[in-house]
């Protein structure tokens, strides 16, 4: 989940966090949240919004999946799991302009419909 020049101040709090939970729960979690995987595919595509997400490039995700369920995926490298923290400032510019391009395509999209 981390890369291995990862600073150890951020780090170290989520893995004593994770660890810190007790086995069983979060095994159960886990198999949930894999169990799940896909409700989590038709939600998304039941979802009739644009849907964005920033990633890492350590794991991608399969690029037809994402067509398919209408989910644009903005890749970011040299991050791990938790790329907001591993660099904030690539991450916040990357999300500046998705919400700039929300906020454009909203706007225009409720222009045409006045």
């Amino acid at each position: 989940m981390f890369n291995d020049d990862a600073d150890p101040a951020i780090m170290e709090p989520i893995v004593a966090a994770m660890s810190a939970a007790p086995p069983e729960i979060a095994i159960e979690v886990l198999g949930a949240i894999m169990g799940n995987a896909q409700k989590m595919r038709d939600g998304l595509q039941a979802l009739d919004i644009p849907k964005l997400t920033i990633n890492s490039n350590r794991s991608p995700s399969d690029d037809d999946d994402d067509d398919a369920h209408g989910l644009k995926v903005l890749t970011m490298s040299n991050v791990g799991h938790f790329c907001m923290l591993d660099d904030p400032d690539t991450f916040n510019l990357m999300l500046r302009e998705i919400l700039k391009e929300l906020v454009y395509t909203n706007y225009h999209r409720n222009r045409k419909r006045r």
